[in-house]
């Protein structure tokens, strides 16, 4: 295993120990340990600041969870791919995967 996954690796266990074990958060643990590793990658001086912002923003996503809107958000989505938009919306996620690090051009890994 290379060093900065398993860094990553590492990071993504302290936060699911932080947060209390909870389950079905492996994705958004993983997730967040990969933007704090990244952060605390970046230059000199920048590293602290851009680690309290992926902080802040995960604190927003969390208080979004914990609002009971995420129910309605997912049901607007939901909405939006079987709607007549849906094939565009298919395309500009394959577009972004594509030129996302780690993906081919299908999105596959």
């Amino acid at each position: 295993m290379e060093e900065r996954e398993r860094r990553i690796r590492e990071r993504a266990f302290e936060i699911w120990i932080r947060e209390g074990c909870p389950k079905d958060r492996e994705l958004e643990n993983w997730q967040q340990a990969e933007r704090e590793i990244a952060m605390g990658e970046g230059g000199p001086g920048e590293a602290g600041e851009d680690l309290e912002s992926a902080r802040e923003y995960d604190r927003k996503v969390k208080d979004f969870e914990e609002s009971g809107r995420v129910e309605k958000a997912a049901a607007e989505a939901r909405r939006a791919v079987e709607s007549p938009e849906g094939e565009e919306l298919r395309r500009a996620e394959r577009v972004g995967k594509s030129r996302a690090k780690g993906f081919d051009a299908g999105g596959k890994k």
